[in-house]
């Protein structure tokens, strides 16, 4: 007998990772270990992740509800609550780590009363430094447009992260028109209104969170985001009234103008603590929320024909500050059993102011 021996150069083994990871309270989605990843933003790979849906108009939903709150590294996110769309597109999809849809939330999420929360873990930075950044804009068939900057840095022990968009929208020409006849009512027996009204919004986000590594067991955070938005409304009205003869009872013209601006800030600082032991983690941190809501109103009616003049202004004013301390201990017992516990102390002022001055011609 002889031998035959072939020699081989090399031998593959290869495993696909599992992109999708199924657990008691929650859904999470590695979009690290995704291809995809390298080539798309956050708002486009969030139509593979579990129970997410994006409508016709790119809003993002979870299991068909828009009753859901935005959390970015566990943290409340008021500037993905209101723009989600816009700041998702903005962030490059190799910069996030993991999206957790949390199906039970637990006491510390605050999530009473809504679907669930969707739970954005970003990546950190390697020791070895570098930055990340990307810039988006948009147009639409309306005349609006925008566009957005993201931003992240890694110095040492220090990273930052940031995110910038601006958007405005001009909505198409509303022009309505209706025709009313009451068989009742001989002197107020027809009734046309013609109405033409346009509406404009913008809308600016700004979000940055710097960190700073003390050592390896103990992070800093200082975070900041800051939403501000604004609308106006132009109507022109014009209101005939005719008895049933078809003379004219009555006639005037009607332009209102409403502005509405409404945004909040927000600004926490953070303390994290390790421990050698595994998924042992003690967090302190502090939460200062800001938000507004103020409206505009001038209504002015011109009589022509058998109606007087009138103006008549509204002013509504609303505000609301918020700070929040916080205290999370989690450690593992055994090896299959979690204990989490804190405490959390929230105090609020809320605050409006309402006018109403009225001009008779």
């Amino acid at each position: 007998m002889s031998d035959d021996t072939q020699i081989l150069n090399e031998i593959v083994v290869s495993a696909q990772k599992l992109l999708v990871k199924v657990d008691l309270d929650k859904i999470t989605y590695s979009m690290e270990d995704d291809p995809e990843a390298a080539a798309n933003n956050v708002l486009d790979m969030m139509r593979k992740t579990p129970m997410v849906t994006l409508d016709g108009e790119e809003n993002v939903q979870l299991k068909g509800s828009t009753e859901f709150k935005f959390y970015i590294n566990g943290k409340p996110s008021t500037l993905l609550e209101n723009n989600a769309k816009d700041v998702l597109r903005s962030m490059p999809a190799h910069t996030v780590k993991t999206i957790e849809v949390i199906t039970d939330p637990g006491a510390k999420y605050d999530a009473e009363g809504v679907t669930g929360i969707i739970n954005i873990v970003t990546q950190k930075q390697s020791a070895l430094g570098g930055y990340t950044a990307a810039a988006n804009a948009n147009v639409d068939d309306g005349g609006g447009s925008g566009g957005g900057l993201y931003f992240s840095l890694k110095y040492g022990k220090i990273g930052f992260t940031g995110n910038l968009n601006a958007s405005n929208s001009k909505y198409p020409r509303n022009e309505p028109h209706s025709f009313r006849e009451d068989y009742t009512n001989a002197t107020h027996h027809y009734l046309t209104q013609q109405s033409r009204s346009k509406v404009y919004r913008n809308v600016i986000t700004g979000y940055g969170e710097l960190s700073y590594e003390i050592d390896t067991l103990n992070l800093l955070t200082v975070s900041f985001n800051r939403r501000a938005s604004g609308n106006e409304t132009d109507t022109y009205s014009d209101i005939l009234m005719l008895n049933n003869v078809n003379d004219t009872t009555y006639q005037y013209f009607q332009h209102g103008n409403s502005t509405q601006g409404n945004g909040n800030t927000s600004a926490g600082i953070d303390y994290q603590r390790s421990f050698s032991v595994k998924n042992r983690l003690l967090t302190v941190s502090y939460l200062f929320n800001s938000s507004y809501n103020d409206v505009r109103s001038d209504n002015m009616i011109t009589g022509n024909i058998n109606f007087g003049d009138d103006h008549n202004k509204q002013n509504s004013d609303g505000s609301n500050k918020e700070h929040t301390f916080q205290i999370d201990y989690t450690t593992p017992v055994h090896k299959i059993h979690t204990v989490e516990t804190g405490i959390k102390y929230i105090k609020r002022f809320n605050e409006s102011n309402s006018s109403l001055s009225r001009l008779f011609g």
